[in-house]
């Protein structure tokens, strides 16, 4: 979502008195009634907004745009100034619902999250959120056309996993993991750096405390890389950032080839339907170890329930890979057993020995109560959100609303 110099002076559609910047051509402002006119600078650019100067912009998506920001009292200390689009500004519904998202997110803090620090409204009423500026380049620009090292890949992805265990923890799902929304930047040795998630500001709590808040005809989420039952709009938990970083781990290991491509709706129809397709079949000369394709198998699998049932679980199967055989160095074991134990709960794997799985073990792999789900509307897709931008969670086994979400 970087900016060039360029576009840092491309002319913008904006309200003429609040300073909304908007996507869409509306004839006035439906915030304040203004004409939205064509200015040939941001006007956000050089003001200051709070305690925050506002430099320049670094970008934009479906949702905002994004600049890079300096503390008035604090020059060095540089932040990621993210303001609503007008598009969305103008919904009481999404301001809320920003401001919601915004304060549950400001309780993560973690290594693998750029955190939240602040969040409010300009002058004028548009919502912002301020977020660590994050130096350094998204995991999409790494992914370019070649595909990772597999040792790379899982380096990373342990990292993802961490970020998300933590959120998950939290009861927060991000529902639109992707390359563009990981930044990773410089890590010790030749870790492959350390990735940071993003945008957590616009992602989901699973607390049904209060009432759902949704906008009508809006996406939720990307299309390339939303869950089955996100992009069906049913129920969704965690699991749906676990398809995400199955998908993505996919783009890591392929040099951004997509499991399905074609048409937005050819895509839906297709992941909606079955399960995304196996790393060989979708690139038949790639070299990747069976174990590792196993593994994002897992994670894309279209019924959550036989997927990963935890980001710790996904890490724990990344740390049982061989790093030899990851690197090239030795020949993966031909064992069918090996490769299949991926793909295999504990229960699973003890049945097949014959032997009752340790209630140790049994235990760390039940979840303690059901996950409340989140019921989400049926989401339109619309030939605007081909590319990237969809949404929402799923209760357990007991919950007939679980049974519905798998179906």
């Amino acid at each position: 979502m970087s900016v060039t110099v360029t576009e840092q002076v491309r002319a913008v559609w904006c309200c003429s008195r609040c300073g909304a910047v908007y996507h869409k051509d509306f004839p006035r402002c439906p915030i304040d009634g203004a004409e939205v006119v064509v200015v040939d600078r941001d006007p956000m650019l050089g003001s200051t907004v709070g305690q925050y100067q506002i430099d320049e912009l670094i970008g934009e998506g479906g949702m905002g745009r994004v600049y890079l920001a300096r503390h008035a009292h604090l020059p060095t200390k540089r932040y990621a100034f993210k303001v609503l689009l007008g598009d969305h500004s103008a919904s009481p519904a999404m301001r809320t619902r920003f401001t919601r998202e915004a304060e549950r997110a400001s309780q993560l803090d973690h290594a693998n999250v750029a955190r939240v620090v602040d969040f409010g409204q300009t002058q004028h009423g548009l919502p912002y959120i301020v977020m660590d500026y994050v130096d350094g380049p998204s995991l999409v620009t790494l992914i370019g056309d070649t595909p990772m090292p597999a040792l790379r890949v899982v380096a990373l992805a342990r990292e993802i996993c961490k970020g998300l265990e933590h959120a998950h923890a939290a009861g927060i799902v991000h529902r639109d993991l992707k390359p563009e929304n990981i930044l990773v930047t410089p890590g010790p040795g030749d870790a492959g750096g350390v990735p940071r998630l993003v945008d957590f500001g616009l992602a989901l709590s699973i607390d049904q405390s209060d009432a759902r808040l949704t906008e009508t005809g809006m996406t939720m989420g990307t299309p390339a890389f939303a869950a089955p039952e996100q992009l069906s709009g049913k129920p969704i938990d965690h699991r749906a950032d676990l398809y995400a970083l199955g998908m993505t781990m996919f783009e890591m290991l392929t040099g951004g080839l997509s499991a399905v491509e074609g048409s937005v709706m050819e895509v839906v129809a297709a992941r909606t339907a079955r399960d995304a397709p196996r790393l060989r079949d979708r690139v038949p000369e790639l070299a990747v170890p069976r174990a590792l394709e196993d593994i994002v198998a897992r994670l894309t699998r279209k019924r959550p329930g036989e997927r990963f049932a935890s980001a710790r679980e996904v890490i724990d199967a990344l740390d049982a890979l061989d790093p030899r055989v990851l690197r090239g160095e030795v020949a993966e074991p031909p064992s069918a057993a090996a490769s299949d134990a991926v793909a295999m709960t504990v229960h699973e794997v003890a049945a097949a020995a014959g032997e009752v799985a340790p209630p140790a073990v049994a235990a760390a792999i039940t979840p303690s109560a059901p996950v409340p789900p989140i019921t989400s509307p049926s989401i339109p897709v619309t030939p605007e959100a081909a590319s990237r931008g969809v949404g929402e969670p799923a209760p357990a086994a007991s919950d007939p609303a679980l049974a519905a979400a798998e179906a």
